[in-house]
């Protein structure tokens, strides 16, 4: 957050229902077309390479939890860069949801609970706006 930039051999931003993986060799995917990664976020079969996001096979695809696969992905690659200290695991979240506001109501999941559409409506009700730096900064 200092405004200092690390250039990279390559960066593909990737967005969509479906994985974007023209690009990607065959063999670093899984049957479904995502791409297969390790515990630390390291592509399987590809040395020196980290895959985060919604392109990873059986993560969420949430964007709430783009800043723990941020945050573990840029210590690998520093570990790996620097040779100092250990990799860190993912851990998967202790709860993952999604809800989406319709019209005057919603729908979603929270856990295994899909709540009433008000309950939507109500926790939603700025579109999450207001929550958007605990998805993108440190705070």
């Amino acid at each position: 957050m200092d405004g200092t930039s690390i250039e990279a051999d390559l960066y593909i931003p990737a967005t969509g229902v479906f994985p974007n993986n023209s690009f990607i060799p065959p063999e670093l995917l899984s049957p479904n077309g995502w791409v297969n990664t390790d515990e630390y976020m390291a592509v399987k079969g590809a040395a020196n390479v980290y895959a985060l996001g919604d392109i990873v096979e059986g993560q969420p695809k949430l964007a709430s939890i783009i800043k723990t696969h941020t945050s573990v992905t840029a210590h690998n690659l520093m570990v790996d860069i620097k040779g100092i200290g250990s990799r860190q695991q993912l851990k998967p979240p202790a709860i993952s949801g999604m809800a989406i506001n319709i019209g005057t109501g919603g729908t979603g999941q929270i856990g295994q609970w899909v709540p009433w559409g008000w309950v939507i409506s109500w926790l939603r009700g700025d579109y999450f706006l207001s929550k958007t730096d605990l998805f993108v900064s440190e705070k």
